[in-house]
């Protein structure tokens, strides 16, 4: 089973969504900060599904999705990452 959409922290304010629903496929890269309200669009583009878990822009920036083995802890010490259960 598959998303329709996949959403993965950018950075501390901002995250990637790809929206993998066919004929709907897109992605955008927003950035926002601790006020509510305030967000801007990095790079927003349509995409084209390249092979099962791989999209492509029209420009050719390739956004593949890879299920990863182990959860990736961005800080350990803080324990900020839902990786820590």
């Amino acid at each position: 089973m598959r998303a329709e959409e996949y959403i993965f922290q950018y950075h501390r304010f901002g995250h990637i969504s790809l929206q993998t629903d066919p004929g709907k496929e897109h992605v955008v890269i927003l950035a926002y900060s601790k006020t509510l309200g305030d967000e801007t669009t990095i790079f927003t583009s349509r995409l084209k599904r390249s092979d099962a878990d791989s999209y492509v822009t029209p420009k050719g920036t390739v956004f593949t999705l890879k299920h990863l083995a182990v959860p990736i802890i961005n800080d350990g010490n803080r324990r900020i990452n839902s990786a820590h259960g």
